[in-house]
């Protein structure tokens, strides 16, 4: 039997309201978690002041040099939470939140290398107190500390390189790694407007309680393979201690925090090739360490440094 027109638009109208409508519940919802989670969470760190934005800084410990840990590329201070304890037992130590990450507000701009080595000029002289430092980076932070270190060498009295990125393959810029940065920074994105009405809080709490297979169908209808980035940012929460996940769940169902990955990933081909072919001063303690994953070429680059 045919629906009859009037029929028709009564179900149509609430069929077509419905992602309106869940959309405007799903925002209210991450507004309200989100103050809930400022309540829950605060920063456990200083605030410093940095042209007119604040970053995030843990200290903890006494004693000279002063170590500063520098985080991946879309990590936290809170990456070193089981490592800077034992750091502090005897010397100072300071781990912080680049902008728009943690607890550190956002720019209001694309981050470029300039910008992120200011931050950490300004960090190394707080910590140090105008003394040279020992730098500790990871990753993507590891290139950071080694364009720091060519700028301000007398700033810095050692440095220890965790995995560093190779310089030589970002900066050249195959289509490859070109197609791979567009890819994370478009999901980046997502992950942002995702975050917005709530989605990426949602999975991210199903996936830490377990929900593995919710949380997939959560990221597969609302942002297709997206889901593999939520798991991976679950995969890296693990390896910390447990009293954090809350905490780094929290940040990163914060649309900032995707934001500053995209800004980061959109940088990375730029920072590398401002950084150059680091020459560090023969004088300075220098230490690697290399996960059995890294490639030959890899290790050459690192040896070359």
């Amino acid at each position: 039997m045919p629906i009859k027109k009037g029929r028709l638009k009564k179900i149509a109208a609430p069929a077509l309201l419905a992602p309106f409508v869940a959309a405007g519940l799903g925002w209210l919802f991450q507004r309200s978690e989100m103050k809930r989670d400022a309540r829950r969470y605060p920063p456990q760190g200083l605030l410093l002041s940095r042209r007119g934005r604040y970053l995030h800084v843990l200290r903890e410990g006494t004693g000279r040099p002063a170590v500063i840990f520098e985080a991946g590329l879309a990590a936290s201070s809170l990456s070193w939470a089981r490592v800077q304890p034992l750091v502090s037992a005897f010397t100072s130590t300071s781990s912080y939140d680049r902008a728009g990450l943690g607890g550190s507000q956002p720019l209001g701009s694309r981050p470029t290398l300039e910008q992120m080595l200011d931050d950490l000029h300004g960090l190394v002289m707080w910590a140090g107190g105008g003394e040279p430092v020992v730098l500790v980076g990871h990753s993507f932070g590891a290139l950071l500390l080694l364009a720091y270190t060519q700028r301000f060498p007398k700033h810095v009295s050692g440095l220890v390189m965790l995995e560093p990125i190779s310089l030589s393959t970002w900066s050249e810029g195959s289509e490859v790694n070109r197609h791979k940065l567009q890819i994370g920074a478009a999901l980046s994105r997502c992950g942002a407007w995702l975050a917005e009405f709530g989605v990426v809080r949602a999975a991210l709490t199903l996936l830490l309680h377990g929900g593995r297979r919710w949380s997939r169908q959560i990221g597969r209808h609302a942002a297709g393979s997206g889901v593999a980035t939520l798991e991976r940012l679950t995969g890296e929460v693990s390896k910390l201690p447990l009293e954090l996940w809350p905490v780094i769940a929290a940040q990163w169902s914060r649309p900032q925090s995707f934001r500053a990955m995209a800004g980061m990933l959109d940088a990375l081909p730029a920072c590398a090739v401002e950084a150059g072919h680091p020459m560090l001063p023969e004088e300075m303690p220098v230490a690697i360490l290399s996960a059995e994953s890294a490639t030959p070429d890899e290790l050459r680059e690192r040896d070359g440094w």
